[in-house]
């Protein structure tokens, strides 16, 4: 079986941890779609995807994918790509919740076959038939690294006690609340910094160096940040919503907070009286995404919801 993915955090060296016992499986990876990187191999990228049985879009969310049709719409490759019987469309985007209406009008489109949403809230009155939900994961790291490195945290406070990573935005109250939480911190004299932190590594540094690491999505629903924490067994201050229930999210140290803020400075107490008093070996968060919950996990629930097969995800050093 052959299949392309183009998107971010599908690793290469975890490719070989894939089995299907029906067939083999082939897969080729390129850039995002939203990539500048992407220019550069789209003639690959097309031609291996007309040639391939399955092709994996996973993009931030339907725009993205739209203006990529657009900008190349004039392309008879691509003409003849879209509307290939042979190979399978797939979108999967963790943007729902901004891009609802987009997304909607492409699950009915004949662009993609089947659309996934790491949204479930957002996507209930979807085709039911053309559309799944499937929650984002970690990807920061390969599985073949986490199994390889251990990371975990450190927890010396070393940057700041507290971390808030996230990106302003103007949708939602998330912005609103974040600056609340971080006045709740200031008076209560806690070190803390809210916001963007820079690149992908420079992030990893400063969560693992965290005692507490807050996490507000901005839909309530399972973002990036849930399964980051649970990678490196930091401790989390999360806002718990109704998708924690659809996933087994018991193996790391998460304190719940309510959005509206009430009890937010109990829980930060708490959070904090734990980090002084325990080691982060002890809890199994990493080793519950190690199970099931990186970008090679999904990649293979998508294969095998696509293809009809069992593929297997092999989680010991290669």
């Amino acid at each position: 079986m052959q299949v392309v993915f183009s998107g971010f955090g599908l690793w290469e060296e975890d490719l070989p941890r894939l089995h299907c016992q029906s067939e083999p499986i082939s897969i080729s990876i390129f850039p995002s779609i939203e990539s500048d990187l992407f220019t550069d191999c789209f003639s690959s990228f097309v031609s291996r995807a007309l040639k391939a049985d399955l092709i994996i879009f996973f993009v931030n969310g339907g725009y993205q994918f739209i203006h990529f049709i657009e900008k190349h719409r004039k392309n008879t490759a691509m003409g003849q790509l879209f509307s290939s019987a042979q190979t399978r469309r797939v979108l999967w985007s963790v943007d729902t919740h901004i891009m609802e209406k987009i997304e909607r009008n492409l699950s009915n489109n004949a662009l993609v076959h089947h659309l996934y949403s790491a949204h479930s809230g957002f996507i209930k009155d979807f085709d039911a038939s053309k559309t799944s939900w499937l929650p984002c994961c970690f990807r920061l790291k390969s599985l073949g690294a986490l199994l390889r490195d251990r990371p975990l945290a450190k927890r010396k406070g070393n940057f700041a006690n507290v971390v808030f990573p996230y990106n302003s935005s103007t949708t939602g109250d998330r912005n609103y609340l974040a600056s609340k939480m971080k006045f709740l911190c200031d008076e209560m004299n806690i070190s803390n910094l809210f916001g963007h932190i820079g690149s992908w590594e420079r992030m990893i540094e400063y969560m693992i160096d965290a005692k507490v690491v807050l996490n507000l999505s901005m839909g309530q629903e399972l973002n990036y940040r849930h399964f980051e924490t649970q990678a490196f067994n930091c401790i989390a201050l999360e806002e718990i919503t109704f998708e924690h229930s659809k996933i087994d999210s018991d193996n790391g140290l998460i304190i719940p907070f309510n959005r509206d803020l009430s009890d937010f400075s109990e829980k930060l107490r708490e959070a904090m009286e734990i980090a002084s008093s325990t080691e982060a070996s002890e809890f199994k968060g990493q080793d519950h995404i190690i199970q099931g919950h990186t970008m090679l996990h999904r990649v293979a629930s998508i294969i095998s919801r696509e293809a009809s097969v069992a593929v297997e995800v092999h989680k010991g050093l290669l």
